[in-house]
């Protein structure tokens, strides 16, 4: 078993939440919560790469390949050379 330290404001934040929640021991309730937050983690990862996220992203990839949409590079150099263009019409 590990031990983990706490600075004194935090744990008595902490104290009180375990209290309002009914934990017995703040060990418990720091517990818990590590718990929770690791399994939100995981569950966000689980719900964002979903299968068929992945084979959007995926053919997206394809796609830029192809030549049928452009890379972000593309767009970013399409854009500079748009605002140049801009900018000198309005100097003239």
């Amino acid at each position: 078993m590990h031990k983990v330290q706490l600075s004194d404001q935090l744990y008595k934040k902490a104290r009180q939440a375990a209290e309002i929640a009914g934990y017995e021991t703040v060990d418990l309730f720091v517990a818990e919560a590590v718990r929770g937050y690791l399994k939100l983690e995981a569950d966000a990862e689980e719900t964002l790469f979903t299968p068929e996220v992945l084979a959007e992203i995926d053919k997206g990839v394809e796609d830029v390949a192809a030549g049928r949409i452009l890379s972000g590079k593309e767009v970013d150099a399409s854009l500079a050379d748009h605002k140049a263009k801009w900018l000198e019409s309005r100097a003239s």
